[in-house]
């Protein structure tokens, strides 16, 4: 789960059936999916702040992917066989926009 306290919504990965990456405002109103295209087990997720983006990681297609906050405008960022299925993502832009990718 990833807070962007400046426009008060929160943002979380959901697996199993109904497998996506939902939305809500910061107290739980205003839940709906974000129509991501070709996420099929997300298991994790971060914020870009400065630019207003989501990085996903899904562990089904071995990818990351981005799209601004409302689902649109996807892009693949990795995609490759030899990523493992347990990865979790981490933004920081101390270092010029570095995402971090944590295998475990």
């Amino acid at each position: 789960m990833s807070l962007v306290s400046r426009i008060r919504r929160m943002f979380w990965c959901n697996g199993g059936r109904t497998a996506g990456v939902e939305t809500a405002l910061l107290d739980g109103s205003s839940r709906r999916a974000l129509a991501i295209d070709k996420v099929f087990r997300p298991t994790s997720l971060a914020v870009d702040l400065p630019v207003q983006r989501l990085y996903i990681a899904d562990a089904r297609t071995n990818s990351i992917q981005f799209c601004t906050y409302d689902g649109l405008h996807c892009h693949r960022v990795v995609a490759d066989s030899e990523v493992l299925a347990g990865f979790s993502l981490s933004f920081t832009s101390v270092f010029s926009n570095i995402l971090c990718c944590f295998l475990f």
